[in-house]
């Protein structure tokens, strides 16, 4: 019995069945506890705008056109929203949520024909647990960018895959018909990724043919379609000039091609080092990376050769850039993992000291983490969590049992590892929430429920200023007709989001004060006008914002 039960404890199926149950109570316990901050609720907003107004072509938010992203994403949202039938914060999370999960799925089995199960599945789990994913990306899922990385791998693998079979009109009418969905989602970054992985495929491959096949002319001509067909019916009501000229000086903005020269040169320092920190745990494996032959390997594998171009002619856009952000580079994850997960099982046996070294590293981790969990209890931040003890408690007494196990099987230990981090997600979820809560100094969500309380069923309208800008976009020799546009000056997006979640109407934008009507503005806003603020609270940008009658 016992000879069973050791065998069935170190089976590696069941290793990734429990990694793989600890996973899912990690990403989705608790997902709609804290409030959509940063970009969540600018999302989440206007796709309640579109139910609102039933338009689903013209993005608005605070009822002004919006003019920085095309809408999929938001189409997508509103699904969910419709399905669930509820705006709440964990409906607007789910698609980018489930499209990281979906995304490492996919992975794992577009990879493992290339480079075997093992990597495929370390891969997908590295991938999945990325600590800016893991402790951000997939935390706050409300923004585009998870989504958006979805979409940019099921392009570029169709590249791959498709090139590896000679399968010439499905790798073009696939990639291109998924690169139009991205540029639906994001604007103009597909193009590039499309345009620069075909160069790079044509030089790697030596095969500038490639690049002139009727079945390239047919996809990008099927992207034309998709991709435009919306455009076309923006057209019926809405500028569509003037928005690809502002979707293009959006996207110009992200790369160096608009970027001051000093940050560019900083970027080319520190972006590589930020990249490190982003991937982890995967970047732990790193000495793996040092071995003599390792380029022979990767020249002698199609799919590590084209990773490796890949990264190397597409990256420079986010590198060399005054503008890095985070959330910018998620799509490179899955292939820059991949080098870290490849070595690390290929050369774990035959460079022997260096595996027990990291795994007896991995072991102290796991320790640390349970001495970890059940120090919290005896800090003053417990106080602002119930039940603090018996939630560390049996925090620490996961992550100590997971850490006798640990030392017990002595296989799979990375896997091990993961879990262990799975299990940290998890109590992350239990504890951060409440500490975000009473931590905050900028609680929109709670000042929006006072104000909606105060004002009861009245209508409530945002009043400001506008902004004329000039969007004259440009990348490299492409330019656009300058447009002079009108935007208004948004408040912090978590307040038109919570008002049109409890009013279930959209928080208007006017420059206009009517007497007896309810507004929302900046204090600054009413300095010499003779208002008296009924409520004041200060929001994520640090502003006053004032609650007033007219």
């Amino acid at each position: 019995m016992d000879s069973f039960k050791n065998r069935l404890l170190t089976n590696r199926k069941t290793v990734i069945s429990l990694l793989i149950l600890v996973m899912a109570i990690g990403f989705f316990y608790n997902i709609g506890e804290n409030a959509l901050k940063a970009e969540e609720p600018r999302r989440a907003t206007i796709s309640m705008e579109m139910m609102f107004s039933g338009d689903y072509i013209h993005p608005t938010l605070n009822n002004w056109t919006y003019y920085n992203k095309p809408p999929l994403f938001n189409w997508v949202q509103v699904a969910f929203m419709k399905v669930f039938n509820s705006n709440a914060e964990w409906v607007a999370r789910m698609p980018s949520l489930l499209s990281h999960i979906l995304c490492c799925l996919l992975i794992y089995f577009s990879f493992r024909n290339y480079v075997g199960e093992r990597v495929a599945t370390l891969t997908a789990f590295l991938s999945l647990v990325a600590i800016e994913l893991l402790f951000y990306g997939s935390v706050f899922s409300g923004e585009i960018d998870l989504f958006f990385s979805l979409l940019v791998f099921l392009q570029i693998m169709c590249l791959f895959i498709f090139y590896q079979r000679k399968q010439w009109l499905q790798m073009f009418l696939l990639s291109y018909f998924f690169a139009a969905l991205g540029v639906l989602t994001k604007g103009p970054p597909s193009v590039a990724f499309q345009g620069l992985t075909l160069i790079a495929m044509a030089v790697l491959y030596k095969d500038i043919r490639l690049l002139f096949r009727w079945q390239h002319f047919l996809g990008a001509a099927f992207f034309i379609f998709v991709s435009g067909s919306y455009f076309y019916l923006y057209s019926d009501g809405g500028d569509t000039v003037a928005y690809l000229s502002r979707l293009f000086k959006e996207a110009s903005q992200r790369t160096g091609v608009e970027s001051e020269l000093s940050k560019t040169l900083l970027g080319i320092i520190t972006v590589p080092i930020q990249l490190l920190f982003l991937i982890l745990p995967a970047s732990l494996l790193i000495p793996y990376l040092f071995k003599r032959g390792n380029f022979d390997i990767i020249k002698s594998n199609p799919l590590l050769l084209f990773s490796l171009y890949f990264i190397l002619f597409n990256i420079p856009l986010y590198w060399i850039t005054g503008d890095f952000k985070n959330r910018y580079v998620y799509m490179f994850f899955p292939f820059l993992v991949l080098f870290f997960s490849y070595f690390y099982e290929n050369r774990k046996l035959e460079m022997a000291e260096v595996t027990l070294v990291m795994e007896k590293v991995w072991g102290i981790i796991i320790i640390i983490f349970a001495i970890a969990a059940l120090s919290f209890a005896f800090t003053p931040l417990a106080e602002l969590v119930d039940n603090s003890m018996v939630k560390a408690i049996v925090l620490s007494a996961c992550f100590t049992t997971l850490a006798i196990y640990y030392y017990r099987v002595k296989t799979h230990r990375i896997l091990l590892l993961l879990m262990a981090i799975g299990i940290l997600r998890i109590g992350f979820n239990v504890i951060y929430p409440p500490l975000l809560k009473q931590k905050s100094r900028h609680n929109v969500k709670l000042e929006m429920s006072k104000i909606l309380a105060l004002t009861e069923d009245k209508n409530i309208q945002f009043v400001g200023l506008t902004d004329l800008i000039l969007s004259s976009a440009s990348i490299g020799p492409l330019k656009f007709p300058e447009k002079q546009l009108k935007i208004a000056r948004h408040m912090s997006f978590e307040i038109p989001y919570y008002y049109s979640l409890s009013r279930n109407e959209p928080l208007k934008f006017t420059t206009e004060i009517v007497p007896g009507q309810l507004y929302l503005t900046y204090e600054s806003f009413l300095e010499g006008k003779g208002y008296s603020p009924i409520y004041r609270f200060i929001d994520t940008k640090k502003k006053t914002v004032v609650l007033f009658e007219g």
